[in-house]
This record gives structure tokens, sequence and C-alpha cells, in this order.
């Protein structure tokens, strides 16, 4: 971000380190408990109950597509609002958004009733899991249960401060995932286990959405102004257009275990879901880096004076995402396998071939955050509303055509393809042409430079990784240091001459005072 010039650049800084902070340290959190209880899963029940639930969550995230869609709508209405502290116009809007999501909650219920019905036809060799329409209700109702709590949530996100909730949302990671550990090491029952995994995220929605309403008092007005029939009917839009969008992205990102479950078998999809597991965990990560600074970017986007304002921001956000998903990408494919076998055996380990084609997909999907993230927070939605559904459909094609021909490599093939096709390409020029008012040329220039950069330091970190054989145990502790050293190394040399370097390291400086300065102040 821009150095510091006034008060509210100052507090926008602020905003996004706070945010920042928090969601790092929640999904560090969540991903290093999540971790543990996997493992202790995988030890424990059999490997049927491990894709059974990878299945399940997989489900529950197709069905959430279109709280997705309403909560980004939502922000990008509330931005404005906010920033002018119009309380009468946030009164409204959040009426009416309470209403939508009553709604949708009792939509996805009954489309998850109908899930039930076919549900065996998902899983091959499925027969093991007891009560298994019983255990995809109880995820059913505890996902559903959320919605009328989740409205609040967003307005608080939108105003820069959801860092507020962490204490929330920490302690209930703690609690379910501790939970969860000692239902496997005593009873090992999957029923409790699933149990033990909701009710801690519904307390936490509820103690949220009454922090929410203490913090934001004219929630609790029962009546509030009708929208205006302009304001009204650009809200109508944002959220047909932003659930298009988000129907066809949560579509790519979750059919993954459904397509390996039903004409693999689902065994793949227990091998998968752990390398899921690690390969979200780190992306959840880094991408929590973005969503601490998303809805500074809307702020901005909001208040803005110039076009070259927001292009500044955007061109160092999208040198630090690259720089982290090109790090992150290399470690995951040196590193992955020999992770895998040592923690859950080495019958879970995929082909090299698999495990480059995961690491690419993270790769060209982290490299899409930036100009996702601005595309969102902007409010871009109308203009390509059609392109996730056409990358999900390609996607859908791809993989299963692909699946039968040459297995399981050819699934990941398809996410791959369906990108390139469609996303990579119109996203960005969305943004450059309706947000950044900028010539998009310039985007794609940078890409290719960052991409051959990335490829350059993969190529030489596999090549010295490969001179260290042995066990699992081995290779994960030496090739470790290697990962982390050389492709950082070459980063660095490549770029630290650059302005979005330096830049960089100016964001980093504003944190490191920040950080400092709160230091000082709770001594």
């Amino acid at each position: 971000m821009k150095k510091k010039q006034g008060a509210e650049e100052k507090s926008r800084t602020e905003y996004s380190f706070l945010n920042t902070s928090m969601s790092v340290a929640y999904n560090a959190i969540g991903a290093m408990l999540g971790f543990i209880a996997r493992v202790m899963f995988t030890h424990t029940l059999s490997t049927t109950f491990v894709g059974v639930n990878g299945l399940f969550l997989e489900l529950l995230s197709l069905l959430s597509f279109s709280e997705l869609g309403i909560g980004a709508a939502m922000a990008v209405a509330l931005y404005r609002p906010l920033a002018e502290r119009d309380q009468t116009k946030l009164r409204s809007l959040m009426h009416c958004y309470r209403k939508v999501y009553n709604l949708v909650g009792l939509l996805v219920f009954c489309i998850g009733l109908c899930l039930l019905a076919v549900l065996p036809m998902l899983i091959k060799n499925g027969e093991e899991v007891p009560h298994l329409r019983l255990i995809f209700l109880i995820y059913l109702v505890s996902n559903v249960l959320s919605y009328p709590l989740l409205y609040k949530r967003t307005l608080l996100a939108a105003d820069q401060r959801e860092y507020m909730l962490a204490k929330y949302l920490i302690g209930a990671q703690f609690a379910q995932y501790i939970a969860q550990i000692a239902v496997l090491l005593t009873v090992r029952n999957f029923m409790l286990y699933v149990l033990a995994g909701c009710l801690p995220t519904l307390a936490a929605n509820i103690l949220s959405a009454r922090r929410v309403s203490k913090l934001y008092p004219f929630l609790k007005e029962k009546e509030a102004p009708p929208l205006s029939p302009e304001l009204q009917g650009k809200v109508r839009r944002d959220i047909c257009a932003a659930t298009m969008q988000k129907i066809g992205t949560v579509v790519v990102k979750n059919t993954d275990n459904i397509i390996l479950s039903s004409m693999i078998s689902v065994a793949s999809v227990a091998q998968y879901s752990n390398y899921n597991l690690i390969g979200r965990g780190v992306s959840q990560i880094l991408t929590a880096c973005f969503n601490g600074i998303i809805n500074s970017v809307g702020n901005l986007g909001a208040t803005r004076e110039s076009d070259e304002q927001v292009r500044q921001v955007f061109e160092i956000a999208f040198f630090i995402n690259q720089w982290l998903y090109g790090f992150a990408s290399i470690c995951l494919f040196e590193l992955l396998s020999p992770f895998v076998s040592l923690c859950f055996g080495g019958a879970y380990v995929f082909p090299k071939s698999v495990v480059l084609i995961i690491c690419v997909n993270v790769f060209m999907t982290g490299m899409r955050t930036t100009a996702q993230s601005f595309h969102d927070s902007l409010g871009l939605y109308w203009y390509d509303r059609y392109r996730t559904l056409a990358e999900a459909a390609i996607n859908l094609i791809v993989s299963i055509v692909l699946a039968r021909k040459i297995g399981i490599v050819g699934v990941f093939v398809g996410t791959l393809v369906s990108g390139l096709l469609t996303t990579f390409w119109i996203e960005p020029c969305i943004l450059y042409h309706e947000g950044l008012h900028a010539s998009v040329r310039t985007y794609f220039l940078r890409y290719g430079m960052y991409t051959l950069v990335c490829a350059f330091a993969w190529s030489v970190t596999d090549f010295v990784c490969g001179f260290v054989q042995g066990s699992a145990l081995i290779q994960f502790v030496l090739r470790l240091p290697l990962c982390v050293a050389v492709p950082n190394l070459l980063f660095l040399l490549c770029y630290f001459k650059t302005k979005e370097c330096r830049g960089a390291m100016g964001i980093c400086k504003d944190f490191y005072h920040i950080f400092t300065a709160r230091l000082k102040a709770k001594g």
C-alpha cells in the first residue's frame, strides 16, 4: 500500500494489518489443528471413512454457493454507506440481506434433502459407513443454521473490523479439533466425530452475531426504511451476478472429489483428501494475507481520489502474491509426497505426475488471487457473470473425459485447462478495463515474467533436491531447507531492483511499525 499521508490512509493500513494478522493466525491454527486431526482420523478409521468425510465436505461447499455470492455483493454495497456512516441506508441494506439469507438457508436445506436420495450413487464402496444419510443430514443442518448469523459478519468485514471476532473463531477451532481428537482416541465413532466438529462452529457463529449486534445497535431495530428502487435494482443485480460467478467457482473447486468418488473409487478420494488438506491449508494461509486487505481495497475503491492509486496497490499486491504462491508451489512439489508418506503411510502417496499437476494448479489458482480480490472488492461481477459458469462446464466435461482415458491425473488436468480457457484472461481484462481503467497488456507481461522466473526457480530447486534420496523422513528433513533457501534467493536476485519489490518492502516496514507500536501500547 501507499505510504501513509493522512489519517484515512493510516487507518486503512492499520486495519489491513489487523485483519491480515487475524486471518493468517486463524487459518494457520486451523491448518495445523486440522492436519493433526486428519492424521488421527486416518490412523483410527478406515480409508472409506476418510473418503466419505472429504466427499461430504465437498458437497456442503457446493451447497454454499449462494451464500458466497450474497456475502461478496453485500460487502460491495456496504462500503460507501460505511465510509459515510449512513446508518439509515445500512439498516435498510442489512434488513434486506437478513431476509435473503434466511431464504437461501431454506433453499440450501431443501436441495440438501434432495441430495439424500442420490447419496449412495455418489459413493463407490461406501457400504462400510453406517447411517450414511443421517451423518450427511447432521452436516447439512449445521450448515443451514449458520445462515441467519453469517450476514452480520459481512457487515463487520466490510467495515474493516473483522479482526474483532478472532477470539470466537480461533476458540471454536481449538474446541472443534480437540473434541474431534478426543472422540477419535476414545470411542472412534464417525457420527460423534461429525457432531464434535459442528457444535463449536455453531457456537462461534452465535457469539459473533451477538458481538456484531452490540457494535451496531441499529441491527436490533425490527423495522427499516425500504431501499430506493435504484439501489434495490443494483443490489439485486450484483447479488445475481455474484451468485452466478460463485456457483462456477465452487463447482470448479469442489467437484474433484465427487468425480474421483463416482468414477475411480472412494479410496482415491482419501488419497486426494490428504494432499488437498495440506495444499488448501497452505493456500488458505496465503489467501489470508490478501483477505485481510480486500475490504480495505473496497473502502479505497469507494473513496479513491484516482485510478492510479488503486493500480499502485494492485501491482504491489500482485508481486507479493506471485512470490508467495511460487515459493509455496515449489515447496509443495518437493515435500508433499514424503510428508504424506510420513504422516499417513505409503498407500496414500500419489505418482509424481499427479503431484506435479496438483502443484501447478495451486500456482495457477494462486496467481489469480490478486486479480480476483480486486475484481470482487470493486464490485465488477456483472461484467463477467457467465465466466465461471463456462469454466465449471469445461472443467466437468474435460475432467470426466480425461478421467476415463488417463485416470486420476485427468481430473486435475481438467481443472487446469478450464482455468486457462476462461478465468486466466477474462478476469484481468474486466478488472483493468472496468476497475483500473488501464491497458491489461501490462498485467500479462508481468504474469509472463513472473511465471518464467518461477519456472526457472522450480527447475533449479527440483534439480538440487534430486540429489537427496532415501527414506521419506530423510527426504523431507533435508529437502526442507533447500526449498526455503533456493527459490527465495533466486526470486530476490531477479527482483530486488524492481519498484514492486521496494513497494512490498515498504508495506512490510509499515506493518512492522504498527506491530511494534501496538506491543508498546499494551506494555
